[in-house]
């Protein structure tokens, strides 16, 4: 995956899209090599990653029932508080 990407396609699709076209817009060609990104990316960027985590955390229970174990439930999923 190239350095310039946020994440693959399969997790960006997850993203809801107002937090994608957040990312876009505080995205700053070169962060990536620089390793500055701007705080308002930084705080986008967590949150578009914990929407990931959360589809990935559903889909764990919906398929498994929560009890198979692939999936290390952050304990603000748990208890439904999931910033």
């Amino acid at each position: 995956m190239r350095p310039d990407l946020f994440m693959c396609y399969k997790h960006w699709s997850m993203v809801p899209a107002d937090l994608r076209r957040l990312i876009w817009r505080h995205y700053r060609k070169g962060q990536e090599v620089d390793k500055s990104p701007s705080t308002e990316y930084l705080e986008v960027a967590q949150r578009a990653q914990q929407a990931v985590q959360k589809r990935e955390f559903e889909a764990c229970l919906q398929n498994h029932g929560g009890q198979c174990g692939c999936w290390k439930r952050p304990k603000e999923m748990i208890q439904g508080q999931l910033l």
